[in-house]
Parts: C-alpha cells; sequence; structure tokens
C-alpha cells in the first residue's frame, strides 16, 4: 500500500455540509487516574466557554470538544490513550496564525487553552495529528517517488 504524504494544502479544495471542518488537528492523551474526576469537572466547567470564547475571537480556530474513547476492539484498553481534544481549523492561513500563547488573547481563554495543553504535553504517550478531508490530498509516495492522484485517473 502506498505511504500517504499529504502536505496542507493553501487552499483546501472540499466542503460540504458531510464536513465538520476543512482541516482539524486530533490530541490523543492520558490522564493519571487520580486525575480523572477533577478533568471531567474541569471540562464540565470549561468546554462550553472555551468553544465560544474561540468563536467569538471569529479567528477561523475552533474547539469541538474533548471525547473519551468509549470502546475498543484491543485487549490492552488500558494502553490506550484515553482522551481526543478536536481543534477545527477554517483554512491552513487560520493554522498557521494560531498562537494559543498569544497575550492577545483575553487571559480566560488563555488560562483554558494553557489546562488542556498541559494535560496534553505531560503524558508520555500524547501524539497530535492534523487532518484534511481526503479528497484534497493530493500526493502519495511510491518505491520513493511522489505521484499525484490526479495522474493516475483516466
Amino acid at each position: 500500500m502506498p505511504r500517504l504524504v499529504w502536505t496542507i494544502p493553501e487552499t483546501i479544495d472540499a466542503d460540504g455540509p458531510h464536513l465538520f471542518a476543512p482541516l482539524f488537528v486530533k490530541w490523543v492523551f492520558s490522564v493519571p487516574p487520580e486525575d480523572i474526576r477533577g478533568f471531567h469537572a474541569w471540562l464540565r466547567e470549561n468546554e462550553a466557554a472555551l468553544a465560544s470564547e474561540l468563536a467569538a475571537l471569529d479567528c477561523g480556530v475552533g474547539y469541538k470538544g474533548t471525547y473519551g474513547i468509549a470502546t475498543t476492539q484491543d485487549a490492552g484498553y488500558l494502553k490506550i490513550p484515553r482522551y481526543r481534544t478536536y481543534w477545527t481549523f477554517e483554512s491552513r492561513k487560520a493554522m498557521d496564525a494560531w498562537d494559543p500563547t498569544s497575550s492577545d488573547l483575553p487571559e480566560s481563554l488563555r488560562v483554558r487553552l494553557r489546562y488542556l495543553a498541559n494535560l496534553w504535553l505531560v503524558d508520555s504517550y500524547q501524539l497530535s495529528e492534523t487532518y484534511i478531508p481526503a479528497v484534497a490530498g493530493q500526493a502519495y509516495k511510491v518505491g520513493g517517488t511522489y505521484r499525484h492522484f490526479a495522474d493516475d485517473l483516466p
């Protein structure tokens, strides 16, 4: 199977009601068992405000929630990072311009962003994945050579 190698296009040529964002980032992480109740309490108190504060900035960045794994087929469930946080971006420009530590942001928003980022960063198994709609992915690599999907179309 070819290894997909997709850059983030300047303009993402994909839209429609079936897509919740032209670009999103997923943080994957766990929280120590002794901190889970506190984390869930923090989410109940802060998620709506985090999302609405970001939306009010109108900077093309959104918070779509933090989700927990409800089921898995892997027997090693306890080893799987349990949480996924989703950030949406209206464009690559919005993603490139985003600085969650900027002093231009309201202090309450920076505090919320810092709390989530700290949880994500301290997990030694954390990761971040960036997604674009598959139809916007422009290249794949076969045998060391980059090819474009359009090259293979009739």
